[in-house]
């Protein structure tokens, strides 16, 4: 999987929408809906997100690097 890559650019799309979902659940989860378990739910979904954003540009990015030398 290279870093130009339709699946690659769609994978880093789909954790970018896991942060921003994550995040507005764990806001508002609470205080609109009144369940705690929404809240942490985003949370957790935020936090996975992010990790799994910060793992594919670290992927994209040793790949890049490699097929550059």
């Amino acid at each position: 999987m290279r870093p130009g890559d339709g699946v690659y650019v769609m994978i880093l799309g789909l954790m970018v929408a896991n942060v921003m979902v994550g995040a507005v659940l764990a806001l508002v989860g609470e205080q609109l809906l009144g369940s705690p378990a929404v809240s942490l739910f985003g949370t957790w979904l935020a936090v996975g997100g992010g990790l799994g954003y910060l793992f594919f540009r670290w992927l994209g990015s040793r790949e890049q690097k490699r097929r550059s030398e």
